[in-house]
Order: structure tokens, then sequence, then C-alpha cells
């Protein structure tokens, strides 16, 4: 079993992008690093999007329509996106992923 080190105190999830079929989604979020916040996009896998999802809900973030956008793309793959940056619920602790993942923004 690989070692989990946790890099952050908490995140604040601004907004999750997945297109329907991939085994990947992307999170834009702010990390906190005790004094300091940085803004990344991190590249996560299903399991820990829908790991992250319940805990935002447990949260008490909620998920209304008007979050949500769909896009439909001409090969009938649809684009999704929560948009959860005006939430005040949106901010999780203790949260560790269960596979690794790419940073591919900050």
């Amino acid at each position: 079993m690989e070692k989990i080190i946790k890099i952050y105190d908490s995140i604040r999830v601004k907004s999750i992008v997945y297109e329907s079929g991939d085994a990947d989604a992307t999170i834009i979020c702010d990390m906190e690093f005790g004094e300091k916040i940085i803004t990344s996009k991190l590249l996560v896998s299903q399991t820990d999007l829908n790991r992250l999802i319940a805990k935002l809900v447990s949260n008490g973030s909620e998920w209304l329509e008007n979050t949500c956008e769909v896009l439909y793309l001409e090969d009938g793959t649809q684009l999704i996106e929560y948009n959860l940056e005006d939430q005040t619920r949106n901010q999780i602790q203790d949260f560790q992923f269960n596979y690794s993942y790419a940073q591919i923004g900050a």
C-alpha cells in the first residue's frame, strides 16, 4: 500500500468538470496550507470524485440545477460542470484521495 501524504489542510472546491464516460474528472479548487491558499486544477478518479461529492453533501453543500451546466458535443458526449464557487459550504477538511492525482495547473 502506498503511503498517503497530506499536502493541504483543507480544500475549497470551486468547480467540477467531467465528460460522460471518462474515468477522470477535473476539480478546480483552492488548497489551503496553513496561511497560504493555492488555486489549482486536479485530475482525479471517478471514485475520488464520488467520495468528494459525498463529503461536500454531508457538509451541507447544495447540488441544485443552477449549479450544473451540461454541454452536448457533436458526438453525443456530455460535458458536465458543477459551479460551487458561490456556495458557503464547499470547503472540506480531512479528505484524502485514494488514488494518486495529477496537478494540471497552479
